[in-house]
Formats: structure tokens, sequence, C-alpha cells
């Protein structure tokens, strides 16, 4: 299979502040890596140095196997994207929105509502349709959201803490879209609910202080096992930390 994004001994840099740390990273075609770690561990960062939206400091970035420059943007449209701090065009309504993001991603008219559509049942999000954006709850936001990320069919997702915000209901449904793209589309998501990635990636990365700390293949551990290393990677001092906090708040 493909390669779809190779970092090599990439870096980034925010002000004087190390970001990202050498990351060396290969993702392969139709795999699903959940990348994983604590606050700050550099997760949305390496993402957004997948979307071209943040530059890199040193290394390389390779993306369908073309390297990443200032110029490099076809490959956007073989991509869809949710990122956590995703804005969208609040003073549109839901159809217009989707509308708009359809065709930008070079849909026709009639594939535009076709999708959206379909979509928007899937979501349980249809009889929003000409609801205002700025007016949507948090979770109908993050619906709104997905369903413009896969609007255009893309060959990669990139999911950023997408169970965020979302009723179990929505989790479910989100987790069995995402396993009947198995083997089918490259998916890179993020999550701090282990439990809502059970049974869906192929790989986990785990992160910390903007490292790639352990490589985790799926197929050669069971959910339990991946969970116990993952929180021996990420959890420490948790219990001396909470008696802490219980003699300043008693």
């Amino acid at each position: 299979m493909g390669t779809i994004f190779k970092f090599s001994n990439t870096s980034v840099k925010i002000g004087s502040q190390l970001i990202l740390e050498a990351i060396s990273l290969e993702i392969k075609e139709k795999e699903i890596v959940a990348i994983v770690g604590n606050n700050g561990a550099g997760k949305t960062t390496l993402l957004s140095c997948m979307l071209h939206i943040i530059p890199f400091y040193s290394g390389e970035i390779e993306i369908f196997g073309i390297p990443l420059t200032k110029s490099h943007h076809a490959y956007k449209s073989r991509v869809g994207a949710f990122l956590n701090d995703t804005f969208l065009l609040e003073e549109l309504k839901v159809e217009e929105y989707l509308a708009f993001t359809g065709r930008f991603q070079g849909l026709s008219k009639e594939q535009v509502k076709t999708r959206s559509l379909e979509l928007m049942d899937v979501f349980d999000v249809g009889s929003m349709a000409s609801t205002m954006i700025k007016k949507l709850s948090k979770g109908n936001y993050v619906k709104v959201g997905l369903i413009a990320a896969m609007l255009h069919n893309p060959e990669c997702l990139i999911l950023d803490e997408p169970f965020v915000h979302l009723d179990m209901n929505t989790v479910e449904i989100l987790k069995k879209v995402v396993l009947n793209m198995k083997g089918k589309k490259t998916i890179v998501i993020t999550s701090h609910d282990l439990d809502a990635l059970e049974g869906l990636a192929t790989r986990y990365i785990v992160m910390d202080k903007g490292k790639i700390i352990h490589d985790i293949e799926a197929d050669k551990h069971d959910f339990l096992s991946i969970k116990e290393q993952i929180k021996k990677q990420l959890v420490e001092n948790a219990d001396a930390k909470a008696a802490a906090i219980s003699k300043i708040v008693q």
C-alpha cells in the first residue's frame, strides 16, 4: 500500500517554543490511525501540519508521495478534515454552509444536495437544514462539521476529537461510520476517550510533549492491553494529585 503521510524528522516551532520535536511517522493507505496523548501533547499540531495550516520548522513532510511546499495544495481535495477548533461560517444556514463547502470541493449542485441530505439524515440534523449555524448546540455544530468533512467523499479523513460534545447515540453512529470505512479510506483520528476508539484503529500513536513515544499495532494486542500500555505511558501521579486537591477543596 502507498504512503499517505510521511513525516521525516519534522519539528514545529511557534515563537521560541518547540511544539513538535523530530517527528518521524508514516501513515499508509487505508490505515485507521488513532493519535492519543494528554493535553498539549502536540496531536492537533500534527494534524494541522498534515493540512498545511501550520508550517514546519525543520525536516520534511510528504503527502500522497509529494513533498509538502507552500505551493502544494492540490492534495486537499483528497482530504476531509474536522479539527477540534473548526470554525464554521456561523452567519449561514446549515444547508447554505454545506452547499458552499461542497461547491468549494468541486461537487455539482445536484451532488451537494443529494449527499447533504443523506449525511444530514445519518447524523439526525435533517430538520435543522434551515437553522443558522450560530444557533446550533455544540453537539449539532460538531455534526455539521463532520458532514462537511465527509461531503466530497475524500480518500482520507482527519478527525480531531470528533467525539467531544456528541451524545451517546451519535458517538455510536460515528463509530459505525468509521468502521464502515475500514479498509476503504485512510483515517487519522485523535481522542481522549480511549473507549470510543475500541475496535476502530489499526494503529495507536502515543504522543507526549511533542514527541511520539509509542506506536502500537492493534492486531498484535487485545484492546485492554492497548489501554493499559497507553495509560502506563500517560497517567502519572493521579492519586497524589487527587489527594492534594482534596486537601484544598474539602
